[in-house]
């Protein structure tokens, strides 16, 4: 972009001559402009299924048509009221957009348009992690122990649930930790012990028969098919042994 077109596109109103905006969410990405190569990039939102982007070139009475270049053919773009719009598609992709200016006044302004694509590892690492979390609230999961014993409670995560499996977990290794009163030992990986499968008319799993110690569980809940709808992460618990009184002397007077 040379200062002759630069001036004629910064008017008094605004110095951006356009404005991008998702055609899924009106996201407003109005950034990414580049004047000294020329070239305006595109960057995808983190959905990746929002592919399509509304550019629009800004009311200025000194352009007079807006071009663009697709799958090799210039095109004429559409009319927004006085502006012009044109559609970046990543799917169809605009390789560049001409502006040429009332009387010829100056040449003509050409710029490229440059796609940069979402993460798609990021964006279904980030749909699975939601879709757990919604599941793990559906399946309000909870415990509560006694003596010797747990009681697991739980809820289908979704509406295909079938049945659900209990794994509990002895410690295997440690590893040392520091901590408010010294140094700890924390489980840092584990060994099962007992698997139970709890059929689909139970939401609870009362498990007996426990020594005193550090142990875990894990949930996991399928469909009819048995395909695993959700698997949590180690849940751990501890059974200690209830204190003692403290036996004295009472003293008469």
């Amino acid at each position: 972009m040379d200062k002759y077109q630069k001036v004629l596109l910064e008017t008094e109103k605004t110095s951006v001559f356009f404005t991008c905006t998702s055609k899924k969410n009106s996201l407003v990405l109005n950034g990414g402009f580049n004047y000294d190569e020329d070239v305006y990039t595109l960057t995808q939102e983190e959905d990746i299924f929002s592919t399509k982007y509304e550019f629009v070139v800004k009311t200025n009475p000194n352009i007079e048509t807006c071009t663009f270049l697709v799958n090799g053919e210039w095109q004429n773009a559409s009319r927004k009221g006085t502006a012009f719009s044109v559609e970046l598609d990543f799917e169809n992709r605009v390789e560049k957009v001409k502006l040429t200016f009332a009387d010829n006044i100056v040449d003509d302004y050409t710029f490229s348009v440059r796609y940069v694509e979402a993460d798609k590892d990021l964006y279904y690492q980030k749909q699975e992690a939601e879709r757990k979390a919604n599941m793990l609230q559906s399946a309000q999961i909870k415990h509560s122990t006694g003596t010797d014993l747990i009681n697991i409670y739980f809820q289908p995560c979704c509406s295909d649930y079938e049945y659900t499996e209990i794994l509990l977990y002895i410690p295997q290794d440690y590893v040392t930790v520091g901590g408010p009163y010294g140094p700890v030992k924390k489980p840092s990986s584990w060994q099962m012990f007992k698997k139970c499968k709890v059929p689909a008319e139970d939401f609870y799993k009362s498990i007996n028969g426990l020594a005193y110690g550090t142990y875990a569980y894990v949930i996991k809940q399928f469909d009819k098919k048995d395909n695993l709808l959700l698997e949590t992460e180690y849940i751990e618990f501890s059974l200690k042994a209830p204190k003692q009184p403290i036996m004295g002397w009472i003293n008469r007077i």
